[in-house]
């Protein structure tokens, strides 16, 4: 699995558009056979035709992370942002998911913000990850890393 953190993110987190500690993130799971494009999917809007749909557990618009936290490694030169580990309990049928984004639901461009909705990071499992009835989808080790 890797996370690949977005650009534009990074350039609003340099301006002071995202706060990291008291903005509203969320995470949603992508259908089977999406492919990131990094110059394409900036906003949750640019993405949002391919997330999984409301059903057998899951819910348009994902599920707001808890728990942020950053910790720092100053020998090899990094800064970390994590979240708490999420899961969603599958019941009724089966989902295939292609991976993840973690999105900034606070900032928008009416105040101010370069883009409304601004994807963070993209977590590609490396393949599609299949869940059946009674069991769950796990998304760990949520984290945007900035080096």
């Amino acid at each position: 699995m890797s996370n690949t953190t977005c650009t534009a993110f990074k350039s609003m987190l340099l301006k002071g558009q995202v706060v990291v500690l008291s903005d509203t993130f969320k995470l949603i799971l992508m259908q089977e056979g999406f492919v990131y494009v990094p110059t394409t999917h900036i906003t949750y809007s640019t993405v949002s035709a391919v997330e999984l749909p409301t059903a057998y557990g899951y819910t348009v618009g994902g599920v707001a992370l808890t728990g942020a936290a950053i910790t720092t490694s100053l020998t090899l030169g990094w800064a970390k942002l994590a979240w708490t580990d999420v899961q969603w309990s599958i019941s009724g049928g089966t989902v295939n998911t292609a991976g993840a984004f973690i999105y900034d639901d606070t900032v928008a461009t009416g105040d101010g913000d370069d883009y409304s909705d601004v994807l963070v990071a993209y977590i590609d499992p490396g393949g599609t990850v299949t869940a059946v009835s009674g069991s769950l989808i796990s998304v760990n080790d949520i984290y945007v890393t900035l080096t």
